[in-house]
């Protein structure tokens, strides 16, 4: 079975119809649709599975490990208890040390870096609603520092969830349209890619969904696929293919996409541990990643392409 025929069947499967590739012969108007088409979906090369090298356990009990590009730092997450603020902590290879960096009600585990200084959090309240909001902060001194809270609209594209829908707004055409088909599902959490040239979002039960925003359309659905990332320059797409009981998760293994070679490898995982919210340094050089018994992990990635 070639490619696209595995993926026709993995998508249908998980309840998806892909439209016939006559759907749509001309770019979408304004407002219009973009339906998912069998004949925009990508060719991928298979590559070998890629080890994690010098994996170390750097922290247990948080969840979400956000690396910085450099590979140095990582922000973790701890939620709070119902009526108390989240909390970011972070740590630091100088050190090997954890920290706490900040104690809020309006922090989220949805964390992004600027650079190797300084990140963003998604406001709590509506981290993928368009009338969100980022906090940037300033991570240079002692004390984390709010740089500034600005809305969710400071790049040439606006992504958001719309009622379930994921609509792609472009500031330069004044264009906005519905890339995601809600006769086919709900979907939730876009997110842009740091070159702007894709959107990943989720599914509540098909897995996830690469749209090519050049081509206009779905290039690529994970089935069972999970908290999707960019790597920082855009190059690499990460996510978790999971699989549960319907109480815990039973499989969870890390799936790496080169978008430019258009490659899928897996990220060998020896020991079957559940691997779990990845996310990966500047050219994919370092990972972090968390386990289902709560500890959280940082190894090196050596691609050749």
């Amino acid at each position: 079975m070639n490619l696209k025929k595995c993926l026709l069947s993995i998508a249908c499967a998980a309840g998806c119809l892909i439209f016939a590739a006559s759907a749509f012969a001309l770019p979408p108007k304004d407002g219009q649709l973009v339906k998912l088409d069998a004949e925009q979906l990508w060719h991928l090369s298979y590559l070998a599975n890629l080890p994690v090298q010098n994996s170390t356990q750097i922290a247990e009990k948080f969840t979400k490990p956000s690396i910085a590009p450099d590979g140095k730092h990582v922000v973790l997450f701890e939620r709070g208890l119902p009526g108390e603020p989240n909390v970011l902590h972070e740590w630091a290879e100088d050190t090997g040390k954890i920290k706490e960096r900040i104690r809020s009600f309006d922090v989220s585990d949805f964390i992004s870096w600027d650079d190797n200084q300084n990140f963003s959090v998604r406001d709590r309240a509506k981290p993928f609603f368009k009338d969100g909001a980022k906090l940037k902060f300033d991570r240079s001194s002692k004390e984390l520092k709010l740089r500034e809270r600005k809305p969710l609209t400071d790049s040439d594209y606006i992504v958001y969830d719309q009622e379930d829908v994921i609509i792609l707004e472009s500031k330069k055409t004044q264009t906005l349209q519905a890339i995601s088909d809600p006769a086919m599902g709900r979907y939730f959490a876009p997110i842009l890619s740091p070159d702007e040239k894709f959107v990943v979002y989720s599914s509540l039960s098909s897995g996830i969904f690469l749209f090519d925003i050049e081509a206009n359309a779905v290039v690529y659905i994970g089935a069972h696929g999970s908290v999707p990332t960019f790597s920082p320059d855009g190059r690499y797409l990460i996510y978790a293919n999971t699989s549960d009981n319907g109480h815990d998760y039973t499989r969870g293994d890390l799936i790496l996409l080169d978008l430019q070679l258009k490659s899928y490898r897996v990220i060998a995982n020896p020991k079957s541990e559940i691997r779990l919210n990845a996310t990966l340094s500047k050219d994919a050089k370092e990972i972090a990643y968390e386990t289902a018994d709560g500890k959280i992990w940082r190894g090196e990635l050596k691609i050749s392409n």
